[in-house]
């Protein structure tokens, strides 16, 4: 049997569609946010919704996404604050005019 093509052609194990809509989210905002916010700014704007738990995931383990701090008791998990990083999405492209999908692992230098 022939192995498939992967859907997602640009090296990223997560969409980057919808790494690329949270991205400019938080960059619109400007601050750290929480998932709670983050996901309630989503659903405002786009049609296509991630679940509160694949917004955590993603948020998590994408790699595009810090932890500032963790607000409330510890003892029930408390609210994580979220940032941008910043440099990782600007070589991806995602905050050029036209938005720009860069593979992972491109070689092009960065404009400032």
């Amino acid at each position: 049997m022939a192995r498939r093509a992967p859907k997602n052609r640009t090296g990223n194990r997560y969409s980057d569609r919808l790494c690329s809509q949270l991205a400019r989210i938080l960059n619109h905002r400007g601050e750290p946010m929480t998932a709670l916010m983050i996901y309630e700014a989503h659903c405002g704007r786009w049609k296509n919704n991630p679940t509160r738990n694949e917004l955590s995931n993603y948020l998590g383990k994408s790699g595009y996404f810090e932890k500032v701090e963790t607000d409330g008791p510890m003892e029930r998990g408390g609210v994580h604050i979220w940032k941008l990083d910043r440099e990782k999405c600007r070589r991806r492209g995602w905050f050029e005019v036209p938005m720009q999908n860069r593979h992972v692992n491109d070689p092009l230098p960065l404009r400032d």
